[in-house]
């Protein structure tokens, strides 16, 4: 390889660098996310700037009037307090609230499924019951009654991981509220696939349009709910 002088080099890579920053800052100045962080001199002020941005009387905003306010239009703005800058997620600011909401709903409906009908353990047994040449119960009665309970607690163990890496394609503008939504996301996760719905025989996505269909007229067959098998698979869980 060729030889340069340090300095000439290093002082090429600034020029070069600087170039691209120059870039950076002219295109983002042509695209402006229509978001303004200010700084105000007292807790006082920036709490009296909060309230006069908001809505009054829950219809309209009557923000005090100044010579610009007819350009900058202050009665449309969303005032409200900024989280600190460790917070911030400041790659994410650019996407809109819009993209955000569209992806919320088709990532959470996507965990849904695959989290309430795909993974629940007595589907899992049964696809492998199927598939594996139906030798789920000749492996022996411990493996064969164990098997649901540790598939059950596999997954539990593995869905707050599934939920943390998936929240982050959201793109949320703040670490505090990424943290909020996995957990409560977990929550109610785990309590709806360890507990509700297969506590009520809805493990699979049959069951449960056969439950949310049923005619209204029609008796709900309790007898077929809190199953003695449904107990030891709790009992083996909890154990």
């Amino acid at each position: 390889c060729p030889t340069v002088d340090a300095i000439d080099y290093y002082t090429d890579e600034e020029s070069r660098l600087q170039a691209q920053v120059d870039l950076e800052r002219t295109t983002a100045l042509k695209r402006p996310l229509g978001i303004v962080f200010v700084t105000l001199v007292s807790l006082a002020a920036a709490k009296r700037v909060y309230s006069d941005h908001q809505l009054h009387y829950g219809c309209t905003i009557h923000p005090p009037d100044s010579s610009v306010s007819r350009r900058l239009k202050p009665h449309k703005w969303k005032v409200q307090f900024s989280p600190s800058p460790r917070d911030i997620c400041w790659e994410n600011l650019s996407v809109s609230r819009k993209n955000f909401f569209i992806k919320a709903v088709m990532l959470n409906v996507f965990l849904f499924v695959v989290l309430f009908f795909l993974t629940t353990p007595p589907v899992v047994v049964s696809v492998m019951d199927t598939l594996v040449f139906n030798q789920v119960e000749k492996m022996g009665p411990v493996i064969s009654e164990f098997l649901p309970t540790l598939l059950l607690w596999t997954v539990a163990a593995l869905l707050p991981v599934i939920v943390s890496h998936s929240d982050e394609w959201l793109s949320h503008w703040t670490r505090s509220q990424r943290n909020h939504s996995i957990m409560r996301k977990t929550f109610i996760f785990l309590l709806f696939m360890v507990l509700i719905l297969p506590a009520l025989g809805l493990t699979s996505a049959q069951a449960f349009v056969l439950f949310a269909l049923h005619s209204h007229n029609e008796t709900y067959r309790w007898e077929c709910l809190f199953m003695p098998d449904k107990g030891a698979f709790f009992v083996n869980y909890v154990i």
